[in-house]
């Protein structure tokens, strides 16, 4: 069974990631950069996203997904520091079948 990929990608005061540019993502994506450069960070958004979409809300404590990957993710460590309070963050993102 073909299975949903991940397109793109682009996302805004998420930690330190403000990708003006879409990110296109193929099959096999290899990041390579400097010390601090947000590569950690952009895996821990592709998680994030996925616990939104995959994870089974606990309806028994009235918590849908989106709040659960945020208290996974540890609350206000999703946003950027450097943006000032009340900030957002934006994700874009699409999926395709191949």
């Amino acid at each position: 069974m073909n299975q949903p990929l991940l397109r793109f990608l682009s996302t805004k005061n998420y930690k330190n990631l403000s990708l003006d540019k879409v990110i296109e993502l193929q099959k096999l994506n290899i990041f390579i950069g400097a010390n601090g450069s947000g590569k950690s960070n952009f895996i821990s958004c592709l998680k994030f996203l996925k616990d939104n979409l995959t994870t089974t809300p606990d309806e028994s404590r009235g918590v849908s997904s989106f709040e659960d990957a945020i208290a996974q993710i540890g609350g206000n460590r999703i946003l950027d520091v450097s943006v000032e309070s009340p900030a957002r963050v934006r994700f874009a993102y699409c999926f395709s079948k191949m």
